[in-house]
């Protein structure tokens, strides 16, 4: 098979993956948002940098360890066992095109992630950067699920958590209601 042919082979796996991924509950890997800018701005790539998964067992070994470390510290554990799991994805970008005026993440992310109850929380745009916040509801309108993608001149970052997201930031209000609003603000 030549480069061309495998590279469009490729290709071909990664659209029918993003295609498969975003009918499902969760959003699109990391990966498929990487795939996307790549194809959207001809001339840019990325390089992976890190890629952190973290599930129930890894949450409730991260939550010994703080027992031993800061054993009158129980704020961080309670808030942490409302975590299921998180998956942090961190690129470098290694190209960019000269005349890539604005980077954007791909035309039609946000409306298909609102076709599967997803909402953006926050987006911000700047002339170099974005970075956009989606929360998902049940259907008792608990907050479930925090998708975050930013992308800049530098990186793209991709946070996908799961869990009870409303009780684990109740647990920080509730320990410190004012630094916490503080932090928010700052």
């Amino acid at each position: 098979m030549t480069d061309r042919r495998l590279t469009r082979a490729a290709l071909a796996l990664l659209l029918t993956a993003a295609a498969l991924g975003m009918a499902c509950d969760e959003p699109p890997s990391a990966e498929v948002i990487r795939a996307h800018i790549e194809r959207a701005v001809p001339g840019a790539r990325f390089e992976k940098e890190a890629n952190i998964r973290l599930g129930r067992f890894s949450f409730a070994l991260a939550k010994g360890v703080m027992r031993l470390v800061e054993p009158g510290d129980g704020e961080m554990g309670r808030a942490m066992s409302h975590i299921k799991k998180v998956h942090v994805a961190v690129y470098e970008v290694v190209a960019l095109p000269e005349d890539a005026e604005r980077l954007e993440l791909p035309k039609g992310f946000e409306k298909n992630l609102a076709k599967e109850g997803w909402y953006p929380m926050v987006k911000t745009v700047e002339e170099d950067s974005q970075v956009v916040v989606f929360l998902r509801e049940d259907a008792d309108g608990t907050i479930r699920n925090l998708y975050l993608v930013e992308l800049d001149a530098a990186e793209l970052v991709v946070i996908d958590m799961a869990g009870r997201l409303d009780r684990m930031v109740a647990e920080f209000v509730a320990e410190d209601p004012d630094g916490f609003l503080s932090e928010l603000g700052g």
